[in-house]
């Protein structure tokens, strides 16, 4: 696999969960999975979901799930506040 690199610097925005430009050409790894990050005793207020677009919600039989806000709300699902 040829991943492209550069030297340009990249920024994290932990509030929105996205790269800030310039980010172009940045070998970038995803988070881990939900299920990863579960099994790892990750904090529940730590876990970043893999979709930027998504909240973490927790269900009505207590697991966690990666959602839009939008199938959270209608759902009536509970936001878990994240880092």
């Amino acid at each position: 696999m040829n991943i492209p690199y550069s030297f340009s610097a990249c920024i994290y925005d932990e509030q929105t969960g996205k790269y800030l430009e310039p980010c172009q050409g940045l070998p970038l790894l995803d988070p881990p999975s939900l299920k990863q990050q579960i099994s790892n005793n990750i904090d529940m207020h730590e876990i970043k979901c893999p979709n930027p677009d998504h909240v973490l919600t927790q269900r009505p039989n207590s697991n966690l799930a990666c959602v839009y806000e939008s199938t959270a709300e209608k759902l009536d699902w509970q936001l878990i506040k994240t880092n």
